[in-house]
């Protein structure tokens, strides 16, 4: 796996990413300018990333803060609102797992058990965070499921 985020003026208030790319072989190279998948998060990433898509790939978007769905049919949009999800679960600061478990569920690109470890292991000291980001993440990826898609990597 191989992942560079993008900072600088995006930290004050812009688009901040981060392109991961996760491979059983080894990865030629980390930069995507056509990528198969993109989470947006927010409206600003959405307009800058959902045309790069490439054709037949799948974009999320995070309905509670996008209202727009994508226009393109050459490409395939599931649509959740992640903030409204992660607030009813405790917090709006875990849609991004509510995201990250759609994603899981959508494309089988992890185990979900895997990845619930990852999320044991991150917040490991922090008990009430933890029980969170499982109950967002496991709701994402029962909603994915629901859905039907599946989008293999």
């Amino acid at each position: 796996m191989a992942w560079i985020p993008s900072y600088g003026p995006e930290m004050r208030g812009g688009t901040a990413n981060c392109t991961v790319v996760v491979s059983d072989g080894l990865i030629g190279s980390p930069i995507l300018d056509r990528p198969w998948s993109v989470v947006a998060m927010n409206r600003p990433s959405f307009l800058k990333f959902e045309p790069r898509v490439k054709p037949g790939g799948l974009l999320v978007t995070n309905s509670s803060l996008i209202p727009e769905s994508t226009q393109r049919t050459d490409i395939l949009e599931f649509r959740l609102p992640a903030t409204e999800i992660a607030h009813e679960h405790g917090t709006k600061l875990a849609a991004n797992m509510v995201i990250l478990g759609a994603f899981i569920g959508l494309t089988n690109a992890a185990d979900p058990n895997t990845v619930r470890e990852l999320i044991r292991e991150t917040f490991a000291a922090k008990a009430k965070i933890l029980e969170i980001n499982f109950r967002a993440f496991d709701r994402g990826l029962q909603l994915a499921r629901e859905s039907g898609i599946v989008k293999e990597a």
